[in-house]
């Protein structure tokens, strides 16, 4: 998400641009209030993972098409364009930040690892 944003043109997303026009530190962009808690309440409130039959990681991408093809039935799996991607990734997480990022985070942490097994 911090890499997106960084190389995102500015497009009205009021936080989106507070992020740009400060220069905002990866540290402090996992502390930032608006991103804090954005999972929790906006995408996964009141849901746990095991009520989703299929979820897919990015980093997994390609194996979790396949995977999901299997789960529906599908002969083959599709042939998929990748749009939105984040050209560079220049964020290195290291195990500190992964803590940092856990402390600040657990919902999504909690979500990750659940599914990254």
């Amino acid at each position: 998400y911090y890499d997106f944003w960084r190389q995102s043109d500015p497009h009205g997303n009021p936080n989106h641009d507070h992020f740009l026009a400060s220069d905002m530190g990866f540290a402090t962009f996992i502390e930032w209030a608006p991103i804090r808690n954005e999972f929790a309440e906006h995408y996964v409130s009141g849901l746990e993972p095991d009520d989703f039959t299929f979820v897919g990681l990015t980093e997994r991408y390609d194996d979790d098409i396949q995977r999901l093809a299997v789960t529906l039935g599908w002969r083959a799996a599709p042939t998929v364009s990748r749009a939105n991607i984040t050209p560079t990734r220049s964020t290195i997480i290291t195990d500190d930040l992964r803590s940092h990022i856990a402390q600040f985070h657990p919902v999504e942490t909690a979500w990750y690892d659940h599914f990254s097994d």
